[in-house]
């Protein structure tokens, strides 16, 4: 039933924002941790950025990037393994 609600919030809007807002909150939810963020690639910058997060100021964070050479986050995006 849990993944019905979520198939179902998920295509109710285009709005990005709404999106990523509900996925962050069920993400949260579902794996009972205190704080979770989305990281979005910008291929103009070659770079990831934060597009959520339920831990910090969302403009904030936006405004960070995170580099993909020698970090976890370059592990995970460019080799899709931890």
């Amino acid at each position: 039933m849990r993944l019905l609600e979520i198939s179902i919030a998920l295509n109710s809007t285009l709005d990005l924002d709404k999106i990523l807002t509900y996925i962050i909150q069920t993400a949260a939810e579902v794996l009972e941790c205190e704080a979770v963020s989305i990281l979005l690639y910008d291929p103009v910058k070659s770079d990831l950025f934060f597009a959520a997060s339920s831990a910090s100021d969302p403009i904030q964070l936006s405004e960070i990037p995170v580099p993909l050479k020698k970090s976890l986050a370059d592990k995970i995006f460019l080799e899709n393994t931890l």
